[in-house]
């Protein structure tokens, strides 16, 4: 006959929903008081940024700890990853507005920088919290 056994299930809802709260609560502030904006980012796609950074974000986090990399290697990746993409934004910007929105790839880089600096900010966020939480 069919025997039907049941293994548990390892994945923790509530486990994860704490570990996604503290990169989408500090997500959802930046949007609230226009942070990208306030910091340089342009003001039409200021919030679009934090959009599409957040989600990278998370999932890098979750790629790092599948990989089983220490605490503070995954913190140390989020923290330089968010230093190199914020200064490659803000040179992105300066030279964008210096040869008067002519550089493209300039642009780019403002652009892609301001992507790359919200993922790395979800990245360590999400980082912290995921390795607290496996631990519990």
């Amino acid at each position: 006959p069919l025997s039907l056994t049941l293994r548990p299930v390892y994945f923790s809802p509530i486990k994860h929903a704490l570990t996604l709260a503290l990169p989408l609560v500090a997500a959802a502030l930046a949007v609230l008081f226009s942070l990208p904006q306030s910091l340089g980012a342009h003001p039409q796609w200021a919030i679009t940024v934090i959009l599409i950074g957040a989600p990278i974000g998370i999932i890098l986090a979750y790629a790092l700890n599948a990989a089983k990399l220490p605490q503070p290697l995954c913190i140390a990746i989020g923290a330089v990853l968010t230093a190199v993409a914020f200064f490659t934004a803000r040179y992105g910007r300066a030279e964008f507005v210096a040869s008067f929105a002519e550089d493209q790839f300039s642009g780019q880089l403002w652009h892609y920088g301001w992507i790359t600096t919200c993922a790395g900010v979800v990245l360590t966020l999400a980082s912290l919290a995921l390795r607290r939480n496996s631990k519990a």
